[in-house]
């Protein structure tokens, strides 16, 4: 029975608009109809129902219409041209919503395009540009502005409904009442500053407060100064960590939306920022892990991201710029703090020495030469870690410092390599040198190696030997 009355009606209304409004032909722009893009479902007579992973459908002019599973609803594929702007006509999309609920999000592209949605109880909604649920039951129907700029209609009377507002209608309530949607959360607080060396931050701890009404929260985060979202979810508690990796050094918005029992998603809070810090490094550097940065001698680093930021270290007055390069305190590690004047705690860096070496042995140590070559042993060590992927041992041999082809074979982390005698006279020096495919040394060595003499003998003669 209810589906009849409302079929009833949903005819009267959309061929009431239509001796209003023609329906695009030939004259006008060229049809084109609504595709279903992503999910699916099945047809109960005029009805679409949608599948239980919902469904969504594709409409000319950036119109994205979503079913939620179990929805049922008719588009009507072909658009009536409705006069929504002075002395233009629009082309409009007809839903025709008997239970469940349909979001859409029109965004103009290319030309503009409207949607009218239309439920059994005598609520209807037509949406022109942004964000909007409706909500259908046997016994209700409510229209949530989210962001939209729209219209909405009881018992064909239309006005404007403002942003925030939710429209609910019971059958035979009219006009119905209208209420806002659930408040944000407050206050918001986070990890303002995350590192990102390795490219693999992830958000830190983040609180918000419980909002009365609120059955979830949505949290979504945004790069700064970008629509489209680095990632959303919804979550039941009122505090998150560890979620949206990985995430690139760079400027980061965070919002949390209350999600009442309708499903219907408040506005957001404010926006809190948050920072992806990156880092500078000089050649031969590396990154241990997302806190720790091993330097050789001498070399210095400098933080990415850190606008407004300031840095301590142990051993100095006050603060610098959290961009000023900074190295390690002579040949031992030093701990950073990075933060935001006037912060309790900072985000903390360790700068360490290189640990990567290269332990060189030649021998035999009191060779000789003519005689057997030097044999050249390389243990490549990492201060008892393993040794990284990355690295490409580089090896130079000289022979009084003249370059010789040593012939480096590599097994493991141990190379071995034999140096011939070169000929001519001694003595000589074999050099070995141990460097990364950056040029920073890893090990270096050398061997004497002294010429060995022949011996003579001079026999006495028999004669001289009588003598005596």
């Amino acid at each position: 029975m209810t589906s009849r009355l409302f079929s009833g009606r949903a005819a009267v209304l959309i061929g009431a608009l239509a001796l209003l409004a023609p329906h695009a032909s030939a004259g006008n722009r060229p049809v084109a109809r609504p595709t279903l893009v992503d999910g699916g479902g099945e047809q109960l007579g005029g009805t679409f129902r949608a599948g239980p992973n919902g469904a969504r459908y594709a409409i000319p002019g950036g119109i994205d219409l979503a079913l939620r599973p179990g929805t049922q609803a008719r588009v009507v594929a072909v658009p009536q041209q409705l006069p929504l702007r002075p002395g233009r006509r629009t082309p409009t999309y007809s839903v025709m919503l008997r239970a469940g609920r349909v979001d859409v999000d029109v965004r103009p592209k290319g030309f503009r395009a409207a949607v009218l949605i239309a439920t059994p109880a005598e609520l209807k909604a037509i949406v022109v540009k942004g964000q909007v649920a409706v909500l259908a039951t046997d016994r209700e129907a409510s229209a949530a502005n989210l962001g939209a700029d729209m219209l909405a209609s009881v018992d064909e009377r239309w006005l404007s409904l403002e942003p925030g507002t939710i429209w609910t209608v019971g059958r035979g309530d009219l006009p119905g009442k209208k209420t806002k949607l659930i408040a944000p959360p407050a206050p918001l607080s986070a990890t303002s500053a995350l590192l990102g060396l390795t490219g693999k931050a992830k958000l830190g701890d983040c609180r918000w407060s419980a909002v009365p009404g609120a059955s979830q929260y949505r949290v979504t985060l945004y790069r700064q100064g970008e629509e489209d979202p680095v990632g959303s979810l919804t979550t039941q508690s009122t505090q998150l960590s560890g979620a949206f990796g990985p995430l690139a050094p760079g400027r980061y918005e965070l919002r949390v939306a209350s999600v009442d029992a309708l499903g219907l998603v408040g506005p957001p809070s404010a926006p809190f920022p948050i920072r992806v810090l990156g880092a500078q490094l000089p050649v031969g550097a590396t990154v241990v892990d997302n806190t720790t940065i091993e330097l050789g001698q001498g070399q210095t680093v400098s933080f990415t991201e850190t606008d407004g930021m300031i840095m301590r270290y142990a051993g100095m007055d006050g603060a610098v710029a959290a961009d000023s390069p900074v190295g390690l305190q002579g040949a031992r590690a030093r701990v950073l703090s990075l933060s935001f004047p006037g912060a309790i705690t900072g985000t903390l860096v360790r700068l360490r020495p290189r640990r990567l070496a290269a332990s060189i042995q030649i021998g035999p140590r009191h060779l000789t030469w003519p005689g057997p070559p030097a044999t050249i042993s390389v243990e490549l060590t990492n201060g008892g870690e393993p040794i990284p992927p990355w690295l490409v041992p580089v090896f130079a041999a000289t022979i009084n410092l003249k370059p010789v082809d040593s012939g480096f074979t590599r097994e493991g982390n141990t190379l071995q390599a034999i140096v011939a005698n070169p000929g001519g006279d001694g003595p000589w020096v074999v050099r070995v040198e141990v460097r990364d495919q950056t040029g920073a040394l890893l090990g270096r060595d050398f061997l004497e190696v002294e010429e060995r003499r022949a011996t003579s003998y001079f026999p006495r003669p028999s004669s001289m030997a009588r003598s005596h």
